[in-house]
Order: structure tokens, then sequence, then C-alpha cells
């Protein structure tokens, strides 16, 4: 197993055996700049898995006798650490060189339990004493520092480009026959070896956050960490983009010195129920554009809207509700408003010409999913004939604008339709991308669709009397953004016979075992955020999600036993 996802799974197992609505005194560790944090409360965890296990869960059951012997993590629940209480893994810049930090923070009860485990885990490991701390590098690039109550792993990944071999040390003979079209890798480089003094040096830095610096200064961290969620999430998306704007190229203009979003951040909890994963999230913007988010959040897609979507087969749906003049004062706020008037003045055109066609209500419905599997042969350069099995899929795709003022759009039309990026087909039906999907509009609808009948069945108003899934009815209309997406009749129409990987094989029947649907609702904003809902429900009602995903992780490994029964 790689060096980095050895250590990773190592982190992660750590934290899972450690973890209180009030937030822990170690989380002072956290630094403000920290790009993703991660936490994971095992004390709320234990409230749901406790009772489950202690009743004979089945799957609990399974899993324990499908369990690897001997492995290094074996002893973790003996290794000092403080259970019932709350571990974070947080990701920062080295500030040392190019690599990634991922920073492990976890309570301690027994330090000496603790240095047994290191000992007899890492024989190569050797503990100093570091001040008021004891520290040990673990393995390379892998190194931990501990004092009486606090456990801090830290990980240096490596995140620079691997170098391309220089031409003229490729030896074109061993190249095949299509030297036109080969790719030629270099070989895998090893990792590069962390000395100590940089390692050392990063843990002092871990160990040392200053209290203004902290994130538990963030009131918006605390409530996150308040609420008991088995599992939380913050992602600091003005640390992100202030680091990145420049890699991706970002023009001066639009980045405006970063008050874009400026303390501009994102937060989920997540809690593991039975037969289903349940998320509250909130995307919390700039104090620079909250006015424009009042905008975006007021918008919302109306039950009429949803009610005339095509329900028969539905595999996937999204509704969205934009705000036309809150896009237009983002373009404002941007600086660019100005560029794209010019720009389309050319053309005969306005931005209120463009928004003020359409009222913001979209929709998107995919139906009717399926993949067909035909014999297929291709001739290669050398005039070589290959014979392949070829998947091809196919979909009905309904995609919906409701329209706003009447004049404004239909001078778009008549714009598209000059340009000739639409051809008219006779009663308010147009074509585009040479007939293989079709644009028709109604009095209050446009409708967009790569099948005629779809696009007027939605206008008309006939699938209206269509059953909708209930978890599509009840939850999704009304809201500034619906997501739904029907797992079993996407994965059911993908046919394990076509696939010639076991492992593929075996990836296809346990994620049908395991996924039913999934939504994501909300959108408003409310209290400076945008606030979210999500669900993921699983096959398995009877079940702890937590216990289905870790049996699901272990039934992807090609040394679990298959099959098993069904539970």
């Amino acid at each position: 197993m790689p060096l980095q996802l050895r250590t990773l799974l190592f982190g992660l197992a750590v934290i899972f055996l450690s973890s209180c609505h009030n937030m822990p005194d170690h989380a002072r560790y956290i630094p403000k700049d920290a790009v993703v944090v991660a936490g994971l409360n095992t004390k709320e965890i234990g409230k749901e898995i406790a009772w489950s296990a202690l009743v004979g869960s089945k799957l609990f059951e399974q899993m324990k006798a499908r369990l690897p012997q001997h492995t290094a993590m074996e002893d973790l629940g003996n290794a000092g650490i403080r259970h019932m209480s709350t571990s974070y893994l947080y990701v920062r810049n080295s500030q040392a060189d190019s690599r990634v930090r991922i920073t492990a923070i976890i309570p301690l009860e027994d330090e000496t339990k603790w240095e047994a485990y290191v000992q007899k885990t890492f024989t190569a490991a050797t503990i100093t004493s570091a001040g008021d701390r004891k520290e040990a590098k673990l393995v390379n690039g892998m190194y931990a520092g501990w004092t009486k109550d606090v456990l801090i792993v830290m990980n240096l990944l490596d995140r620079s480009e691997p170098e391309l071999l220089p031409v003229d040390t490729i030896n074109l003979e061993d190249m095949s026959a299509d030297a036109d079209r080969a790719t030629v890798m270099p070989p895998a480089a090893a990792p590069r070896e962390v000395d100590e003094a940089t390692l050392a040096a990063e843990m002092q830095q871990a160990f040392s956050v200053e209290k203004t610096n902290t994130l538990t200064d963030d009131k918006r961290f605390k409530k996150l960490e308040s609420k008991g969620h088995d599992m939380t999430l913050w992602i600091n998306y003005e640390s992100l983009m202030n680091q990145n704007a420049a890699k991706m190229g970002m023009p001066s203009e639009l980045a405006l010195s970063g008050t874009l979003w400026a303390g501009s951040a994102f937060a989920a909890g997540f809690d593991f129920e039975k037969g289903k994963i349940t998320g509250d999230m909130e995307y919390y913007i700039s104090d620079a554009i909250k006015d424009i988010a009042k905008k975006f959040g007021a918008a919302r897609v109306s039950a009429e809207t949803m009610e005339r979507l095509p329900a028969h087969d539905l595999d996937m749906l999204l509704a969205f509700g934009m705000s036309p003049e809150g896009t237009r004062a983002m373009l404002e706020k941007l600086g660019v408003l100005g560029f794209v008037n010019l720009a389309l003045a050319d053309q005969g055109l306005t931005t209120d010409d463009i928004l003020q066609a359409f009222d913001g209500e979209m929709a998107l419905a995919v139906n009717d999913f399926s993949v067909s599997y035909k014999n297929t042969t291709y001739t290669t350069s050398d005039s070589a004939t290959v014979n392949y099995t070829g998947s091809f899929p196919s979909m009905n795709v309904l995609y919906a604008m409701k329209i706003g003022k009447r004049e404004k759009f239909d001078k778009l039309m008549t714009w598209l339709e000059g340009k000739s990026l639409i051809t008219a087909k006779g009663n308010n039906v147009y074509a585009v991308l040479n007939d293989s999907v079709f644009l028709v509009k109604g009095d209050q609808y446009l409708a967009i669709s790569n099948r005629l009948e779809t696009a007027q069945g939605f206008l008309s108003g006939s699938y209206k009397k269509e059953a909708k899934p209930a978890i599509v009815g009840n939850e999704l209309k009304g809201q500034p953004l619906g997501f739904f997406v029907d797992f079993q009749k996407l994965l059911g129409a993908v046919q394990p016979s076509a696939l010639t990987d076991s492992t593929q094989i075996r990836a296809l029947a346990e994620t049908k075992r395991l996924l039913n649907n999934m939504t994501v609702t909300g959108g408003a904003y409310e209290s400076d955020a945008f606030h979210y809902q999500m669900s993921v429900n699983f096959m398995n009602h009877e079940e702890n999600s937590i216990f289905q995903l870790m049996n699901y992780a272990m039934m992807l490994n090609p040394s679990t036993p298959q099959p098993r029964q069904p539970i």
C-alpha cells in the first residue's frame, strides 16, 4: 500500500477511535487559516451504533468475521487515546516547502500507553523530548508530537509536479509500432525524504497556535461544533482562494483584492442514522456581497414548474431559482458589467435583454436512462482491426426556463434565429444542433429537449398527471435549489456482464446494494449564510449508515470473500 494512503488511513483510524456539544479544549490547536477541517465526534456516533451492536446487528457480526488480523491498527483501542470526544483533521500548506500538511489532533488519556504503542508498532521510531512534549518520526513524512493531554499527528504530502524524462533518455527502439501515439511516462519517483529538522519545525508551529489565530475564535465554527453532529466539515474559502487565485490565472479585475471571498466559508454537519446520512450545510459569503446574496436567496422554484416535469422513470432532477437582478448586481460588483455590455452592443443586445428575458426559474430532468452494448470494430493507424464491446448510453433530457419579460425574450429569440443558432420548424418549434435537440417556446416557459414530444409535454402540462416520487414532490418544490438523483435507476442500467474487470463488477454490485437515492434542498439566505439540507438514502433501512459504509469499504477490497447472503 502506498505510503501516503497508509498514513492517511492510519490518521483516520486514530480519529475514529477518539472523539460533547461543547467544543473540546484541544480544538484551540486548529489554526484560523486551515483550508479544510474535519471533525469526528465519536461520542455522538456511539449513541447511534452502540445499541445496534448491543442487540446483535447482523451486518456488524459479518464485518467482525471479515476483519483482517494482526494489522498495525488493531491495538489502537489500547493506545491511550481518549474515547468519546471529538478529534480533528485539518489541511494546511506547509510553511517550509511545497508540501501540504495534514494534521490530526487527538485527545490523549494515557501518554504512557501511547508511547508503548509507538514503540511496538513503529519499531524504528525514536522518541525524543521537545520542551514540555515528546516527539517521534513514525515513518517518512509522518511525525507525532504529544503532551499528557493531546496528540498531534502530522503528515507532509508532496504536491510538486513530477519531472518529465528528457527526450534523449527515451529508448525509441523499445516503443511500439504506434510510436506517434505513444505516451511516455516517467518512472515513479520515490517519496522525498523529509528531514527531522523540518518535521520538528512544523510540529512546533502546530503546537504554537496563538489564541488570536485559532479557529475556535470564529463564532461560525463554534456554532457548527455546538450542534453535536457526528461529523463536521469546515472549508475556509478565503484561504483556499487566496492560495490558488494566482495558480488559476484569475484576472486581477475579478479578484478585487480578495474582497469577493473575504471571510467566506462552508460549514457542514453530517449525522449517521439508520438507513441514511443527513447533512446540514451553510455557506457564509463575504460581507461585500451580502446584499446580492439576499437577492439570490429569495429566488424560488414554483410548484407549478415542478409539477410540469416528467416523472416516469425519473433518474435525476435539478431545479434552481436564479435571480436575474442578483446576477446583474454581481456582474456590476465584479466590475465587468460595462465590458459585457460593450461586447453585446456589437450584437445589438444588452445584459438586460438576456437577464430579463427569463424569470429565473430553471429545471433539468433526466428520464429513461439506459445503456446498450454493441460489438464494435475500429481500424488502427497500422490497418489492424480491433473488436470491442461499446457502450451507448441513451436518455431523455429536458431543460426548461420560465419566461420573463416577453419583449426581451422575443428579441433574444430573434437574435438566435438571425445567427442561425436555432432553425424554425414551425408552430413555435426550433431545431438546435442539426435537429438533434429541439427548442419549443410556450406562453410561460421555454423547453429544450432531445425529444420533441418531451418538450411539448412539459409546455402542455401533460406530465402533471404523473405521480411524482414522494421525495421529489414533498422536499424539492418551493426551494431556491432542489436536487434528486436515483442511484438505483442509474446503476441498474449498467450490465455487469459488459464489465471485464472483476474489481469494477464488485464495485457495481456493492454500490447497488448500498445506495438508493440522494436529495439536496435549500438555498435560502438568512443569518449571513445560504442554508442547505442533504440526505443520502441507503437500501438497507435497518442498519446504521456508518456500519454500512464500513462494510462497503471492506467489500470493495479484493481480498474480502464473496458472495455473501443478503441481510
